[in-house]
């Protein structure tokens, strides 16, 4: 019985850690969407909830000198920095936790606290908390700040070619010879207007919404992965509270980086109004009463109704100048790293260009099922 429950856990171990190193690896490398992999491994699990106990412990061994060397690869590869008896029960709990986790991915830390994931080819800057694709999805990692980014350069797109739709639209028709019809001229211009107001001003709350989920991501990732050194009190402040209460944006750009710097500077004054610099008197002044005006609006508020022409520009200028914020809460953080890789170092031509190729692509979409 010692022997049969020995082969057996060992068994188990390598089992469980095979179907995450599978499941990590892309269909095309060996992974666990591959077919023949994947029956290997039901197979071989059959066999553990089967087999009787003659049958483990004469074919057990043989099938774990069978695995071992697809194990040793994964090893050498990506080396463990923990047990794989230790990865298997942390894994194995992990699973009874969270049925949706090849929906939802593996925490990037906790990947990172049990092996080398230097080789998996994601940024080195990725938070911890960023999510990795599992099975379908392997080779893939994400995080909320790069949606936001996304959505927000897109809708900046939409409005781009919502404004330049308009206007060929208007050339058209005063040079068309058709008869003059005001009624339907008016309807649309009318909708080619609200069409460029409502792309721009979406693309300025997710210009918004993305610094923010910037902010707290950058804040949330250094707590997690200093816990050990961190007060109670700046964990607290990292996790964007202080007393019970939620810190404004605006507090926590100014408090982050100086917990988070080696040095404890404070180099972001923004609760002094006669301290504050540009960008910062910008971002406070107009974007963020253009976006409490839409989330929140009064008749005292920043104007909602502008030409499209000013609500283009506007948007633009916000686009630019969300980048520069988080670019100088960055480098006021980490003063001596390149700018956020996983963010494509929030360049913006690549990020408007990616925007431009999806909006591309959905005209392709949209062409194909016309």
């Amino acid at each position: 019985m010692k022997k049969y429950i020995q082969i057996r856990n060992e068994l188990t171990v390598y089992l469980i850690y095979l179907q995450l190193m599978t499941s990590l690896t892309p269909k095309k490398y060996g992974g666990i969407s591959n077919k023949t992999i994947r029956t290997s491994l039901i197979e071989t699990s059959d066999f553990l909830n089967n087999a009787a106990e003659d049958e483990m412990i004469n074919k057990g061994p043989i099938l774990i000198t069978h695995l071992q060397k697809t194990i040793d690869w994964y090893k050498k590869t990506f080396p463990p920095k923990a047990p794989l008896e230790q990865i298997a029960e942390e894994l194995n709990n992990i699973y009874l936790e969270n049925k949706d986790v090849y929906l939802q991915g593996l925490v990037y830390g906790w990947l990172q606290n049990i092996m080398d994931c230097s080789k998996m080819g994601f940024p080195e800057d990725l938070p911890f908390h960023a999510r990795i694709g599992l099975g379908h999805h392997a080779g893939f990692g994400s995080v909320e700040e790069e949606f936001l980014l996304r959505d927000a350069f897109f809708m900046l797109a939409l409005a781009e070619e919502a404004y330049k739709n308009m206007h060929t639209y208007s050339k058209y028709w005063k040079e068309s010879n058709k008869p003059n019809d005001p009624e339907l001229a008016n309807r649309l211009f009318g909708t080619a207007n609200q069409n460029v107001a409502t792309y721009s001003r979406l693309s300025i709350l997710s210009f918004f919404s993305f610094v923010e989920a910037f902010v707290n991501s950058v804040g949330h990732d250094f707590s997690l992965r200093n816990k050990d050194i961190l007060s109670p009190k700046e964990i607290e402040i990292l996790h964007g509270t202080k007393k019970g209460r939620y810190l404004s944006l605006v507090s926590k750009i100014e408090k982050f980086p100086s917990i988070i710097r080696q040095d404890k500077k404070i180099t972001l004054i923004l609760s002094d109004p006669k301290q504050i610099r540009e960008p910062f008197k910008t971002f406070i002044k107009n974007i963020k009463e253009i976006r409490d005006s839409s989330v929140h609006y009064s008749p005292k508020k920043e104007a909602i109704w502008r030409k499209p022409d000013d609500w283009l520009n506007k948007a633009k200028s916000t686009s630019k100048l969300c980048l520069e914020i988080s670019l100088k809460f960055w480098m006021a953080c980490y003063p001596d790293r390149k700018y956020p890789q996983y963010l494509n170092g929030l360049d913006y031509d690549k990020h408007i260009n990616l925007a431009r190729k999806r909006l591309k692509l959905q005209d392709k979409i949209k062409n194909k099922i016309e």
